[in-house]
């Protein structure tokens, strides 16, 4: 028996990464999951990959978080396919970067607005009456980009903070309803991260410095682990906090 039987996530950006980590934590604990992303042959990959795993139920669909009928198609088909939504993960973002402040168009900075922060309000909306009748959880993302304000990603870096504000919000007004809202800081290796540092050998060394831990994190084994504790009844006093899963490297009072 899985801690999360029974019980049906959403995750958003599943097609690599973090994304693809968590849905497997979720699986392999026993929770049916529908996986979004817009990258249809890496989506197809992954879920030939999940569905290897032993009991696992789940649903694949190419989605843009930034188009209303993608966000509410995702959420009818998974409702049509497993009947609730317990646990909804906007994990998924793009964003224009390496472009100095100054220099950074509107239209550059929409573009992580809309993946980000606005899909992230998109899909609590829709799912809200869903999650209200589970009394459900959200986790949202933030980014150490955000915290710190690296350079050249004003527009990720808003997006970041935004979402942790849309988590504080989402928290205190849907207290009542005993759905719990909560945001993660990751610090991940993933598939893009490994790319860029095989490439770039120094920088990886010099990552590994600042984090007191002596090493990036496991997407299913670390955040894995994470979301598939806050989903459980276990975690649910715990609403509109931010868990930094960085190996220590953001430190904060």
């Amino acid at each position: 028996m899985g801690t999360l039987d029974g019980k049906v996530a959403i995750v958003t950006g599943a097609a690599r990464g973090i994304g693809k980590g968590m849905a497997t934590a979720l699986l392999k604990a026993g929770a049916a999951v529908t996986i979004t992303d817009i990258r249809r042959e890496a989506l197809e990959k992954t879920s030939a990959e999940l569905g290897r795993i032993p009991g696992a139920r789940h649903l694949a669909l190419v989605a843009d978080g930034t188009k209303d009928e993608d966000v509410s198609n995702a959420v009818h088909k998974t409702v049509e396919a497993f009947g609730r939504i317990d646990v909804l993960i906007n994990n998924a973002q793009t964003a224009v970067t390496g472009v100095n402040l100054e220099e950074h168009s509107v239209a550059d900075i929409m573009v992580a607005i809309d993946s980000g922060f606005l899909a992230s309000f998109r899909y609590m909306k829709a799912c809200f009456p869903y999650l209200k009748e589970s009394q459900g959880t959200v986790i949202n993302f933030a980014s150490q980009a955000g915290l710190i304000g690296n350079w050249g990603m004003v527009g990720y870096n808003t997006a970041k903070e935004a979402n942790r504000a849309l988590t504080r919000t989402g928290a205190r007004e849907w207290a009542k309803h005993n759905i719990t809202v909560n945001c993660i800081i990751p610090g991940m290796l993933t598939e893009g991260s490994k790319e860029f540092f095989d490439a770039n050998p120094e920088h990886y060394r010099h990552s590994l410095t600042n984090i007191p831990l002596g090493r990036l994190g496991d997407p299913e084994k670390d955040a894995g682990s994470l979301v598939v504790f806050l989903a459980t009844e276990g975690a649910h006093y715990l609403t509109g906090e931010t868990f930094n899963i960085d190996g220590g490297r953001c430190l904060r009072p």
